[in-house]
């Protein structure tokens, strides 16, 4: 594993041995803040009010994978550094008139945290403490991530690396001299005039993947544009025993250790902002990266936080060959050679599962053709030809009157629906 050598001068060599060029760690959102122009210039949470008739307000439903990585035996941030957001927020609030109020959606959106033209810096405190680092990062004024600096012996908490590196905003000032905060409760965002902070579209984090969508366009605070702000504090576990990995934050209190995660975005005049906070939590097993743990996810290599399951088959849509009729029979289809597994059998591997694909002849649709080629081998076992395979529609092992019954109340209609990407375009196997 490359290591990180961030001290320049600061730097204690015995201690830098210990980290590495990879931080990955997991995030559940909790809590949402907004703050608007002079009305109400500093972050506050959001809260029951006049505007919803005091009625309570869910927390986010909300999770994050961040990964940040660094040059090896240097100070900058580079290649990967993106939070992976999966789930909702609402900016529904009892002090802000409805009409600005949007629940935003992220289906696996991945956004770019580096920005472009690099000069995002990523520094370790090697100083106070060689064993538990404090990693502060943040927005700066010019849209970077920077390294805030531990919060001792440097007064103000300021960036102690000379060499390019641009304090991110504290609270209360965009100097880079204020108190240590990054975005906390009570921040002020907007000034007298509302010019502060001018974070506004600087970050533009993009969404280089997945899907992002917001249930009131019109209310103007969207993230099409990427995530304007974020903000990381961190400790870093030197002694691995939390067994996440040499290096790697602490969750959030363990061993009395902060891990806070925040992102701001901003309306597109600029006046309104909202931010969003969540906690770092131990890692899971998560292979699709969707935030449902593998042991739970009807997908678990394919992305769906939604666990969205039209036919009640214990199997996502978004991995199911058939998503309108179950087809995860356990057990084997009997009478062939080889035995064939039962769950989502696809005979024709066109990504359309036996169980909705009556169409025998790919042709698109199931005609008066297909009801001859299953004519054809009324009686055969599954193994006994091709054709006999894709007529079994129930999988019984043979082809039976249960499956022309099947065929001819399709007539007319295309296969499907199927969630595989590969459906009807190019062959592909059902996993």
């Amino acid at each position: 594993m490359n290591k990180f050598l961030f001290g320049l001068a600061l730097c204690l060599p015995a201690a830098a041995s210990n980290a590495q060029s990879v931080l990955t760690f997991d995030v559940v959102f909790d809590q949402v803040y907004e703050a608007s122009g002079a009305f109400a210039p500093n972050l506050t949470p959001i809260a029951p009010g006049p505007f919803n008739s005091n009625q309570p307000i869910l927390p986010p439903n909300l999770k994050a994978h961040v990964v940040m990585s660094a040059v090896p035996s240097g100070t900058q941030l580079t290649a990967v550094n993106t939070i992976t957001l999966n789930g909702t927020f609402s900016t529904e609030s009892g002090n802000s008139p409805s009409n600005g109020w949007s629940v935003h959606t992220f289906d696996t959106a991945t956004f770019n945290l580096l920005k472009a033209g690099g000069n995002s810096n990523f520094a370790i405190d090697f100083v106070t403490n060689p064993n538990d680092w404090p990693t502060f990062i943040a927005t700066s004024a010019n849209g970077y991530l920077s390294d805030h600096g531990p919060a001792a012996p440097y007064p103000g908490a300021t960036c102690p690396y000379f060499f390019g590196c641009a304090s991110a905003q504290p609270a209360g000032t965009g100097s880079g001299a204020g108190t240590y905060a990054l975005f906390a409760s009570g921040t002020n965002i907007f000034n007298a005039v509302a010019t502060f902070p001018t974070l506004a579209n600087v970050g533009n984090y993009p969404l280089i993947s997945g899907t992002y969508s917001q249930s009131n366009a019109g209310s103007g605070l969207g993230f099409d544009n990427g995530i304007d702000a974020f903000a990381f504090q961190g400790v870093l576990d030197t002694t691995n025993s939390q067994g996440n990995g040499s290096s790697q934050p602490y969750p959030d209190g363990v061993s009395g250790h902060p891990g806070i995660v925040r992102f701001l975005t901003f309306s597109t005049t600029g006046n309104t902002a909202y931010m969003v906070q969540g906690h770092i939590v131990p890692p899971i097993a998560d292979t699709d990266v969707d935030s449902v743990a593998n042991g739970v996810d009807n997908c678990p290599t394919t992305p769906n936080w939604t666990q969205l399951d039209s036919d009640v088959d214990v199997r996502g849509n978004a991995c199911d060959n058939c998503t309108l009729v179950s087809n995860t029979a356990a057990g084997t289809v009997p009478n062939s050679a080889p035995v064939v597994n039962k769950s989502q059998l696809d005979s024709d591997s066109d990504g359309y599962g036996n169980a909705c694909d009556a169409d025998v002849n790919n042709s698109g649709g199931t005609t008066a053709s297909d009801y001859a080629i299953l004519r054809s081998v009324i009686g055969k076992i599954y193994s006994f030809s091709a054709n006999a395979a894709k007529s079994d529609i129930n999988a019984s092992g043979s082809v039976t009157a249960a499956d022309y019954a099947i065929l001819r109340s399709r007539i007319g209609t295309p296969p499907g629906p199927s969630g595989l990407a590969c459906a009807g375009t190019i062959p592909c196997v059902a996993p």
